[in-house]
């Protein structure tokens, strides 16, 4: 499995991820503290800019014009390279 590097720019602080944990879990191992309240995707408070790819879970529904902008919802989203995401 491959590991990916996690860069959260905000906080300064770097993470490694297998793939297999949402971002918003990543950042919560790291003491990284992100907004959040369903964790299922659906109500846009883990919302933050990414810049790499991720997977996003099949119940996330992001609105289509955060997506353009680069946000993601970090409770639903898997890291598929390495990231920067602002947390």
């Amino acid at each position: 499995m491959t590991d990916y590097h996690i860069k959260f720019t905000t906080s300064g602080i770097e993470a490694t991820s297998d793939g297999t944990l949402s971002i918003l879990e990543i950042a919560e191992l790291n003491g990284i503290k992100i907004a959040n309240s369903c964790r299922e995707g659906w109500c846009s408070d883990c919302k933050a800019i990414c810049r790499g790819e991720v997977e996003v879970g099949k119940k996330c529904r992001i609105e289509e014009s955060y997506r353009k902008e680069g946000y993601v919802y970090t409770c639903c989203v898997k890291a598929r390279s390495d990231l920067e995401i602002e947390a």
